[in-house]
């Protein structure tokens, strides 16, 4: 029997913003995937996750995107701290956790066209 997905179902409420949490809307957001073979991605995230793969003509593809948008009105969402508006791009790949199967996204890096880059590269430590 087919089980109806409804969105409510998963929401969550939103906890209390606390530490180092931002408060930022996003513009122009877009993702762009790429099919890129398996073994291009091997030793790129640790090997509790395997990479979440799909087959294109009977090969094996791991799904990289390139995610562009613009930060808008970028702040804490704790402390007083200056607004900022900046494009940024994130370089992701798809994983499978392997101890629970739970799909997820490992980020290679990204890009900020502002100094705040101090944030995500030394703060939450992406690349």
């Amino acid at each position: 029997m087919l089980t109806s997905l409804k969105f409510k179902d998963f929401l969550h409420p939103r906890p209390a913003p606390s530490g180092i949490d931002v408060d930022c809307k996003l513009k122009h957001f877009a993702i762009i995937t790429y099919a890129v073979d398996a073994h291009k991605f091997a030793g790129l995230f640790p090997p509790c996750f395997q990479l979440d793969s799909v087959m294109i003509d009977g090969q094996e593809k791991g799904l990289l995107s390139v995610v562009p948008f613009m930060d808008v009105d970028f702040t804490s969402a704790v402390y007083p701290f200056p607004v900022f508006t900046m494009g940024q791009t994130n370089y992701r790949i798809y994983i499978i956790d392997t101890t629970t199967g739970e799909h997820c996204v490992w980020f290679l890096g990204t890009t900020l066209d502002s100094w705040t880059i101090m944030v995500p590269r030394h703060v939450w430590k992406l690349p």
